[in-house]
């Protein structure tokens, strides 16, 4: 998918659930989108991790900095493993 298509997946996908309200800024969509390269499973797997993290922090909008964190690599930190398809995160959120 693209950008436009991988924002509109995520929204799409959050008023399924009944969410009117944006739960990710535009940036962090971006940086969620190229770090997924746009795959819908890898997208899915971001975003919750994302979301996941936010509201354990109390955050009410997921963004740019906040996904930066998520998405960070492992030496020392968390991040994406392309290999395994999984994200994971950092205890320092």
């Amino acid at each position: 998918m693209d950008l436009t298509e991988s924002a509109e997946y995520l929204r799409h996908h959050l008023a399924l659930v009944g969410r009117t309200d944006p739960l990710f800024a535009d940036d962090a969509i971006a940086r969620l989108h190229k770090a997924s390269l746009g795959l819908p499973r890898l997208l899915n797997n971001g975003a919750t991790a994302a979301l996941i993290a936010a509201t354990t922090a109390g955050k009410a909008l997921v963004d740019d900095d906040w996904m930066l964190l998520c998405q960070e690599t492992k030496a020392g930190r968390s991040g994406w493993d392309r290999s395994m398809g999984v994200w994971s995160v950092s205890s320092r959120l």
